[in-house]
């Protein structure tokens, strides 16, 4: 992630998503790019899970996927000691 937050990074960022989505221009690319490093709707920073986030994906698969199931701890599927120890 700070990889690809660093400015001087951006080409080669937006090269290797047009390279690994045939067909994307690269305008698209280069706009996906400002969303996803965006600062409220884009990655985080430090890569971190976002637990509510988490949460309400657990809660529109439980409500919509086939097979039907009842999803609703996001920390039963997450171990945070790799990420602890990723950032240390």
């Amino acid at each position: 992630m700070d990889w690809l937050f660093q400015p001087a990074n951006k080409d080669e960022a937006v090269s290797i998503y047009v390279k690994n989505l045939p067909g994307s221009p690269r305008p698209a690319a280069e706009k996906a790019y400002e969303v996803l490093l965006g600062p409220k709707e884009g990655f985080q920073r430090k890569a971190k899970l976002d637990v509510e986030g988490a949460r309400t994906v657990l809660k529109l698969r439980s409500e919509f996927a086939k097979p039907q199931k009842n999803l609703t701890d996001p920390l039963k599927y997450v171990d945070e000691s790799f990420y602890r120890k990723a950032v240390q």
